[in-house]
């Protein structure tokens, strides 16, 4: 990669962001990070509503809706009136397991390095259902994907309902074999729900050719849309019995105008929808800003974060976690053995456990937001997670703090 023109994209796409200049922000994996433009469109389009509510629920949302579905099913290879909004990918996870049910001894498969929110959903429907929930035990550090594929397939019996997983890890950082994956178990008769949370604007996507009965994504990460959009595709086989989590009016008022699907999960109360609509728009804000659109910045993405992964691996002395074709725009590296004190504890910023005091003093002294997380026996690792408005310079830096660090 070309330093000199990695700095000019930056100070062009660095234009397009509202992040707060005193931190140099290199967590855009967690929440992404929506540009100006998208968010002006989204002003535009809430002005829209409190100016003339009425227009906008019952005249325009359901336009402005599926105009944003076409657009996303343009990139992601699948036709509008299987996909429908939804908040985020949990809630997409949510939706699905919640709309399906369970006999007491069904199993619901999962992995070890599956999102913990949405394990956590598979383990309260299976629950409620006197179900099990199984837990495949993938290795990390992971060599190759066979090892993947092999993990997961030793865990289904012939009482193996429904398999949850990622298409992308969080924590870990890998990209599955997710078109293997579902192919094996289609195999063996277990339909799959792909959390692909981190997959839209980072992995070419191919919703039909994947093959899976059900994916979710979400729009804020790699799309850079707002936050509260995601997707579920909703292979159509399956969709008579998946509803929405909250029931609304489209429980038993159609309006003939749009697919069943739309009309079950368009309306879901009042709720500012805009988001949604407005993921469309992101699409369409990456494909005219950056050379070769979505994918054209993802593949910059991932060729700087392999260049970082590759200089933290030897400024540090570690070995890889895992192989470079599992990586997409982040990745996971081992840190060092770091002089941390009381560090090597989580601490209580955050109930959901993922914030850590070696992140919280790479923020508070250094003004550096990135993702370190403990794993295991006093070590740590980093996530490096690229988007347009970093820089190899950037992580330079942290690397030399992290330097500074060590014990």
């Amino acid at each position: 990669m070309n330093t000199q023109n990695d700095e000019h994209l930056y100070a062009e796409a660095v234009k397009h962001w509202t992040l707060d200049p005193s931190i140099m922000y290199l967590n855009h994996g967690s929440f992404g990070a929506c540009p100006d433009a998208v968010l002006a469109k989204q002003k535009e389009l809430k002005g829209q509503l409190e100016t003339h509510p009425m227009r906008f629920y019952l005249k325009q949302m359901d336009d402005y809706l599926t105009g944003s579905l076409e657009t996303l099913g343009g990139l992601l290879g699948a036709k509008a009136d299987n996909l429908v909004f939804v908040q985020n990918a949990t809630s997409g996870v949510n939706t699905v397991l919640r709309s399906l049910t369970f006999n007491a001894d069904d199993e619901i498969l999962m992995t070890n390095l599956g999102y913990n929110a949405c394990n956590n959903a598979v383990r309260y429907v299976a629950g409620r259902y006197g179900a099990r929930a199984v837990e495949a035990k993938i290795s990390f550090p992971v060599m190759n994907e066979q090892e993947v594929v092999d993990a997961i397939l030793e865990r289904v019996t012939n009482k193996t309902k429904l398999a949850v997983v990622d298409h992308i890890t969080s924590g870990s950082a890998l990209i599955f074999p997710i078109k293997r994956i579902v192919s094996e178990l289609k195999l063996r008769g277990v339909e799959v729900l792909v959390d692909g949370a981190h997959g839209p604007g980072m992995a070419a996507i191919d919703l039909e050719a994947i093959g899976a009965g059900y994916y979710t994504g979400n729009c804020h990460k790699w799309l850079c849309g707002p936050k509260s959009a995601a997707f579920l595709y909703i292979r159509k086989d399956l969709q008579e019995p998946i509803y929405p989590l909250t029931i609304s009016h489209g429980y038993n008022h159609k309006t003939g105008q749009l697919p069943e699907l739309h009309e079950r999960f368009n309306w879901q109360g009042t709720v500012d929808m805009t988001a949604a609509i407005c993921a469309g728009e992101a699409v369409k804000f990456l494909d005219a800003t950056f050379e070769g659109g979505v994918m054209g910045l993802a593949a910059r993405n991932r060729e700087l974060t392999l260049k970082v992964k590759r200089y933290f691996e030897e400024l540090f002395g570690v070995e890889s976690l895992a192989p470079e074709y599992m990586i997409g725009s982040i990745a996971t590296v081992a840190l060092p053995d770091l002089n941390l004190g009381d560090l090597n504890e989580p601490s209580s910023e955050s109930s959901s456990g993922s914030h850590y005091p070696l992140m919280e003093k790479l923020r508070d002294e250094y003004g550096i937001q990135s993702m370190t997380f403990p794993l295991g026996g006093g070590k740590h690792a980093i996530r490096i997670s690229v988007q347009a408005f970093n820089t190899f310079a950037q992580y330079e830096k942290l690397g030399e703090i992290i330097q500074s660090l060590r014990a």
